[in-house]
């Protein structure tokens, strides 16, 4: 049986290489100053993060319910209107088994999520912003849906 101090060694040990590689990863993305935009832009693009991304396919109710909400959201912005309003009117009905499922809904956070974070590499931080925004209201309807579910389940 191992020691609880051997074990801890190992841990840390384990902790220190995982950060040794993480920023080895960050070195290896190197951007010159010196060269033209676009090739810079094309140097920034390759880097992308989906750490954590639970991967959904192409005709899955969950990927549908994300393009609806970023179409309906897009089609808000360019008229001035409320784009998170505008993209739940439009998807509220037709997906609501989604809206009714906290581990579907966990998918859809998940995809802003990433959407978001690759904005935020590749710098459009105003596209992040909106990824973000569309997390945390899926965050905000599953956390109810959940807590809705909880309470009925101790009712009956």
């Amino acid at each position: 049986m191992a020691s609880r101090k051997r074990s801890q060694g190992k841990a840390r040990k384990a902790r220190q290489a995982q950060a040794a590689s993480v920023v080895e990863a960050a070195t290896q993305v190197q951007i010159d100053v010196n060269q033209p935009q676009e090739q810079r832009d094309e140097v920034e693009t390759k880097c992308t993060c989906d750490h954590g991304y639970i991967p959904i396919e192409d005709g899955h109710i969950c990927r549908k319910l994300i393009d609806a909400c970023l179409r309906a959201a897009d089609d808000a912005r360019k008229r001035g209107e409320n784009a998170l309003v505008a993209a739940t009117k439009a998807t509220m009905q037709d997906y609501a088994e989604v809206f009714q499922d906290p581990d579907r809904l966990q998918l859809v956070i998940s995809h802003f999520l990433m959407i978001g974070t690759n904005c935020i590499l590749d710098g459009s931080n105003d596209d992040a912003r909106w990824s973000a925004s569309f997390a945390k209201y899926f965050q905000f309807v599953r956390d109810e849906v959940s807590h809705f579910r909880s309470g009925t389940e101790h009712a009956q």
